[in-house]
C-alpha cells in the first residue's frame, strides 16, 4: 500500500534517545516501513514553548536527523520536515532559513502559549506577531498546521492562512476533547483547500486505534470532506492501543477500514492521495 502520514515526532526521539533512523526500537524506522511501496513521511521536529534556545534546538535536531536519513534508499520514500512549535520563530526573518532547510508545515504552538498564538491548554488568539508569521509563510508557501490551537486562535488563524492543515487532529464531535476539531473548524479547513490528518490516539477519542480512526474516517465523510481527509499517525509523540504498535502496522489498519465497509477509492484518498494533492497543489 501507499502511505502518506502527516505527522510523527520520530526526529525528536532519535535526538534525545541517540537512536538510528534505518533500524531502531521506536514506532518509525526505515526498515519497518519496508511494507510500503510509496511512503512519503512528514518528520516534525518537536520544540516545546519552554525549551531554551529554541531555534538552535530545531536547528540541531534537524541536522542530526537529516545525516541519520543519508543511509536510507530513496526510491519509494520521500521525507518531509515540519516543526511542531512556533517559538521557533523567534524572529520573521527566521522564516527563510528555515524555508531553506525544507520545511513545508509549521505548527503554531503546542498546548502552551507563543508569541503567535496560543495553544489547547491556554486561552487568547492569535497574535500580531502572528499574523505577520502566518502572512511570511503564505509568500514562502509553508503551510499552516492548526493542530493543537485553541478555538479562537483557530479561528483567527484560518482567516489568514492560504494553506491551511491540521497535521494530527480529530472530530470533536466524534469525542469531545479539548485537542479535537468542531464541525465548522473542519469545513473552514476544506473551505480552503486544506486537510485534516486524522490521528489514532485513543485520548483524542475514547477508543481504540483502529476504531477511533473508523469513527473520525466516517463521520468527517458524511460532512462532504473526502477529498480533504488524510492521515497524521503522531507516532513516536502519542501511545497508540496495542493493534496499532507500530507503523508496520498500519497495512492492517486499512484492512480493517475496508473490512468496516471503507470502500478503495476513500482509502486511496485518506492514506495517501488526498496528502500528496494538497502539497503538489503548494
Amino acid at each position: 500500500m501507499e502511505l502518506f502520514d502527516l505527522h510523527c515526532d520520530t526526529p525528536f526521539r532519535c535526538f534525545t534517545e541517540k537512536k538510528d533512523f534505518l533500524k531502531n526500537d521506536l514506532d518509525i524506522s526505515f526498515e519497518k516501513a519496508g511494507c510500503f511501496s510509496k511512503w512519503s513521511q512528514i518528520f516534525a521536529v518537536w520544540v516545546r514553548e519552554e525549551t531554551p534556545s529554541p531555534f538552535e534546538f530545531y536547528k540541531s535536531v534537524l541536522s542530526d536527523f537529516k545525516s541519520k536519513l543519508a543511509g536510507c534508499e530513496y526510491d519509494h520514500f520521500t521525507p518531509l520536515f515540519s516543526i511542531e512549535g512556533g517559538s521557533v520563530i523567534e524572529e520573521i526573518d527566521y522564516l527563510d532559513e528555515i524555508k531553506n532547510d525544507g520545511v513545508s508545515v509549521i505548527t503554531l504552538t503546542w498546548n502552551s502559549k507563543n508569541k503567535i498564538a496560543s495553544g489547547a491548554n491556554e486561552k487568547g488568539g492569535l497574535t500580531l506577531f502572528g499574523e505577520a508569521v502566518i502572512k511570511k509563510m503564505n509568500c514562502l508557501k509553508i503551510a499552516t498546521d492548526l493542530s493543537h490551537l485553541n478555538e479562537e486562535s483557530f479561528f483567527d488563524a484560518i482567516t489568514v492562512t492560504d494553506y491551511p492543515i491540521a497535521t494530527h487532529s480529530c472530530s470533536k464531535s466524534v469525542f469531545n476533547h479539548k485537542r479535537n476539531l468542531s464541525d465548522e473548524a473542519l469545513i473552514k479547513i476544506a473551505q480552503k483547500g486544506g486537510i485534516v490528518g486524522i490521528c489514532p490516539y485513543p485520548e483524542f477519542s475514547g477508543k481504540n486505534s483502529f476504531q477511533s480512526v473508523y469513527d473520525n474516517l466516517c463521520y468527517m465523510l458524511s460532512l462532504g470532506l473526502e477529498n480533504h481527509i488524510a492521515f497524521g499517525s503522531d507516532f513516536d509523540g502519542a501511545q497508540m492501543s496495542d493493534e496499532l504498535l507500530d507503523i508496520s502496522h498500519i497495512p492492517l489498519l486499512r484492512a480493517y477500514l475496508l473490512e468496516k465497509g471503507v470502500s478503495e477509492r476513500h482509502l486511496n484518498l485518506f492514506f495517501y492521495e488526498n496528502a500528496a494533492n494538497f502539497f503538489r497543489n503548494i
